[in-house]
């Protein structure tokens, strides 16, 4: 029993002191769980989530808020204002945990305010609804790209990464990898994208309301059923305005978390009412921001160019110079995007000290925003009005004059109906400075100054139109129907339905992406500079530079006098070309010398003068075919692109273009084109332009499609020798031409198709007549002839025409031409001339006695009863001189339902010219009604001295006249 006793003694001992083991090893278990949560925390303070808790911190005491600057002003050369600021009331939205609590609550009363006040929310997102589309405003050229950055940037790829490419990241991808994403990001449709949308940014959160927390609970488990019913309960128009704001929320993430833009330039009623209630809306704030205005709407719209927020495809470059993607504006066309480092001001910071709900509560610091540097322009706005409106007017009332006919027969009997576009060009002929530059129609830029003000139909008016309803309207508002046929195809006996597609098909075709474009330029660009931009043949205005050629080379005197014999038949018989006074009249000019042949504009006394030229250099040489390129090159027309630096330039700062004037080698090159073409068809009908006996069709055009490896490499080697044939100057060789078109026969044989020994004779021999005609064509003093008069393959613009008429009558300077006077800084002191360093770019060399002779037959134009601007200068004060011309848009141009290009060159005063002017009008009919135009600009130009000789002078402008 002591035995048990003892041993039942120490067992109980045990237990107590494992028991006291026990509750020991508990506590400190629990001290080292607090004390390692208490760590942990402090680690996630400090360590992990460092930076985050800091910026949350600070947000809860001060904040740094950017805004931004006013861009420099533009001025006329006078100092009127043509580019400005106007302070805007901009509302704004900055993300605090209380305004992100309440975000549905506080947007539903902004919407409410903004929609009472008249008010659009800024509205640049590419996402539209009704139908769910894109609408990214670019071509389709950047239409791709712009889309894949715009999925990109909302992390649509990173979708795609997790879903297919677990465990990786972007950065690790393969070039075959990122192209798989790239393709799905393809496939993910708009309505894709819009109902990803409303799940990322929550949007269903707008009915929560409409249901029980225990409902909402369940139906938040299905996100897609939440969506429908969001779709379902909602207008897409409200859903999309959430969608908005809190996409630039996102946005703007990427940027620190700054304020995200709602509305700008709210009327300050609207601003009131928003500063009045801003404590009950958590978040919503007036900011006050300068926004770009232009006083004067549309006047020179397409010199200013216009501003627009910066576009997917440009972020980057724009971050890395400091710009705010989604706040800043940038100059995107024109003078306001050349001049965007000039223009574009310093941003300006406030520090300032805000509550825990992120509430402003007062200033702590300041750094205002710079001004951007203004510039002055050369232009002189007054004089810009005046050659915008003229333009306006004398298109509206060509219009009206539509087709009408005289009863007789008339070189004005054509159909002015699309009289739509134009342009007019005022240069100082002794400075350079560009004094005018209007082209027409034109673009209110105020409507691009604010995302939102520029509603979609005028957007799409502008820069996306709908080219199969132009087309349709277009053919049936001009007739077309009821032609025979058009461009060779017949469309006599065709049901309606069937000539509206033919028409349809020329006139508007299809590109690669299935879009109708307008291949003959029927329809007016209001976002185109038709002055610096369209290359239009300058039609018998080029016959003062052909005057000038004619008697510097020695071919012609002041004194010499050419018979007028009707249809042109010295050197080739088969030439059609004849005076207008034959055409139209079966008459003649009679015999005439130079200034009588510029005054009527006879092109009998120009062929000629062209065949003299083509003769003194050697007919058929490419010194005699070069002859006249070379004076058009002096004065700035065209270029010689065989030159390893051509001089393709004005020195104009905006955008430009350069077309050709006729000369040898590009004559070739043309040529080659019409010539390889017209084979082509030739041999798929198994025809020539010469008798060669029949012979079965061969297809020789090179088809990727079509072909086969083989095949295709034949035909592009033997069509390659056809081109560099008929622009060799060896003799012809068909050796290597007859070996390429056995071996495409062998190849066709493979297929079944058999060819005779005749056939490939066929073949060889209309190849070969092909090389010849257009051998010959290359050489032939006809392309002498028709760049004499503006035709053929001459093409300059507006402000290269006012250039060369300049450089004609200011002694023989051909001087750099430009807008930009001088740069100032934001108090208007000027820190940069920028016309000191203009240079002359060339003298002509064209002696005073030639140019005394072309200027007198440019005076007759404007002052005798036959000059062909005479019924338009008969009684103005101001003596002048001018050329005015009708440059065909092509041989058939009826049937487009368009007409000659009504062209004027001309210069002022006589005596001592001062300025030299150019005017364009497309679908014209004559230069006639050009002269309208430019007699408006010399009115307004001269007014002063106008009426210091007549103050009863009656201007055509009349209201102008009173302002």
């Amino acid at each position: 029993m002591t035995v048990n006793l003892e041993s039942e003694l120490l067992n109980r001992k045990e237990i107590k002191q494992k028991k006291k083991i026990s509750r020991d090893t508990v506590l400190i278990i629990i001290m080292c769980l607090i004390f390692g949560a208490i760590i942990g925390k402090l680690i996630n303070l400090q360590v992990v989530n460092v930076n985050m808790y800091r910026e949350y911190a600070s947000s809860g005491s001060h904040k740094m808020v950017s805004y931004s600057a006013p861009r420099g002003e533009i001025y006329d050369r006078n100092g009127e204002v043509l580019a400005t600021n106007k302070l805007g009331f901009t509302l704004i939205f900055t993300e605090t945990k209380e305004s992100k609590d309440k975000f549905f609550q506080t947007m539903d009363e902004v919407f409410e305010i903004l929609d009472k006040s008249g008010e659009d929310i800024t509205d640049g997102f590419p996402l539209k609804v009704d139908p769910v589309r894109f609408e990214f405003g670019v071509t389709d050229k950047w239409k791709e790209q712009v889309e894949r950055l715009f999925k990109n940037d909302r992390g649509f790829n990173y979708e795609v990464l997790y879903k297919d490419f677990s465990g990786k990241k972007l950065a690790d991808l393969n070039e075959s990898e990122i192209g798989y994403i790239d393709e799905k990001l393809k496939d993910m449709t708009p309505e894709y994208i819009y109902r990803s949308l409303i799940k990322k940014y929550e949007l269903f959160n707008i009915i929560k309301d409409d249901y029980s927390d225990k409902e909402w609970e369940s139906l938040l488990n299905d996100k897609d059923k939440l969506v429908d019913e969001l779709i379902n309960k909602v207008d897409s128009n409200v859903i999309r305005k959430y969608m908005i704001v809190k996409d630039t929320m996102k946005m703007q993430s990427f940027n620190g978390h700054r304020p995200s833009v709602i509305a700008k330039d709210l009327k300050s009623e609207t601003s009131y009412i928003f500063e009045q209630i801003q404590s009950e809306l958590p978040g919503i704030s007036i900011q006050k921001q300068p926004i770009r205005y232009y006083p004067y709407n549309e006047v020179a719209s397409n010199v200013m160019g216009y501003v627009g927020k910066i576009g997917e495809q440009n972020k980057e470059k724009y971050e890395e110079r400091g710009y705010v993607i989604h706040d800043d504006y940038i100059g995107i066309t024109g003078l306001e995007s050349k001049f965007e480092n000039v223009l574009k001001g310093i941003r300006g910071e406030e520090s300032i000290k805000v509550n825990l709900d992120g509430r402003k509560v007062k200033t702590l610091g300041e750094r205002p925003a710079t001004p951007g540097n203004s510039i002055k322009l050369t232009i002189d706005y007054k004089l810009q009005m005046a050659a915008e409106r003229a333009l306006d007017e004398t298109m509206e009332y060509m219009r009206e004059l539509g087709k009408y006919k005289s009863d007789k027969k008339t070189i004005d009997d054509v159909d002015k109906s699309n009289a739509t576009r134009g342009a007019a060009v005022v240069i100082n002929v002794n400075t350079g400075e560009v004094l005018a530059l209007a082209s027409r129609p034109g673009i209110d830029l105020n409507l691009h100054t604010v995302p939102g003000r520029l509603d979609n139909a005028t957007y799409k008016e502008i820069f996306m139109p709908d080219i199969e309803k132009f087309g349709l309207e277009y053919i049936y508002k001009h007739e077309l129907y009821k032609l025979d046929e058009i461009n060779g195809k017949r469309l006599k006996d065709k049901a309606m339905w069937e000539k509206i597609k033919m028409l349809m098909d020329e006139m508007y075709p299809k590109d690669k992406n299935g879009y109708r474009t307008d291949k003959y330029g029927t329809r007016p660009k209001p976002a185109y500079n038709y002055a610096t931009q369209s290359l239009i043949p300058p039609g018998s205005t080029f016959k003062v530079l052909s005057a000038v050629a004619g008697l510097e080379e020695g071919v012609i005197t002041p004194e010499t006098k050419i018979y007028d014999a009707g249809p042109y038949k010295k050197r080739y018989k088969n030439f059609n070309g004849a005076s207008w006074m034959y055409n139209v009249y079966r008459g003649s000019h009679g015999n005439q010398n130079i200034v009588e042949a510029i005054r009527d504009s006879n092109n009998y006394y120009f062929f000629e003068v062209a065949d003299r030229l083509f003769e003194k250099k050697g007919v058929g040489t490419k010194e005699s075919l070069d002859i006249l390129a070379e004076y058009a090159w002096k004065f700035g027309l065209g270029a010689n692109m065989e030159d390893q630096n051509p001089n393709i330039e004005t020195g104009i700062e905006i955008e430009e273009r350069f077309g050709p004037v006729y000369y040898y080698d590009f004559g070739k090159r043309i040529n080659s084109v019409s010539y390889t073409q017209t084979l082509y068809e030739h041999l798929l009908k198994g025809e020539a332009s010469i008798w060669v006996g029949e012979y079965k069709p061969i297809d020789i055009i090179p088809d990727n499609d079509k072909d086969s490896e083989e095949v295709f490499i034949i035909k592009k080697d033997l069509t390659s020798s056809i081109k560099e044939q008929m622009t060799s100057e060896d003799k012809i060789d068909t050796t290597d031409i007859d070996i390429k078109v056995r071996e495409l026969i062998e190849k066709k044989r493979e297929y079944g198709e058999l060819y005779s020994e005749k056939d490939i004779k066929g073949i060889i021999k209309t190849i070969t007549a092909s090389l010849y005609d257009a051998r010959s064509e290359n050489k032939s003093g006809v392309n002498l002839y028709n760049a004499a008069i503006g035709q053929g393959k001459n093409q300059f613009t507006p402000l290269q025409l006012a250039n060369y008429i300049a450089s004609l009558v200011n002694g023989g300077y051909r001087r750099e031409l430009y807008l930009v006077k001088e740069i100032m800084d934001a108090d208007g002191k000027r820190i940069e001339d920028c016309s000191k360093d203009k240079r002359i770019i060339n003298e002509t060399g064209v002696s005073q006695e030639t140019v005394d002779t072309v200027k007198e037959g440019m005076l007759q134009v404007t002052s005798n009863i036959n000059g062909t601007a005479y019924s338009t200068f008969k009684d103005f004060p101001i003596k002048n001189g001018a050329k005015t011309g009708s440059a065909t848009f092509q041989t058939n141009q009826e049937e487009y339902g368009r007409t000659s290009y009504a062209t004027f060159i001309g210069f002022a005063p006589y005596e001592n010219p001062e300025i030299a002017v150019s005017v364009e009008i497309f679908d014209g009919g004559h230069g006639g009604y050009s002269a309208k135009v430019a007699k408006a600009i010399y009115e307004e130009y001269f007014k002063e001295e106008i009426l210091k000789i007549n103050p009863e002078y009656e201007f055509m402008l009349k209201e102008q006249e009173e302002e």
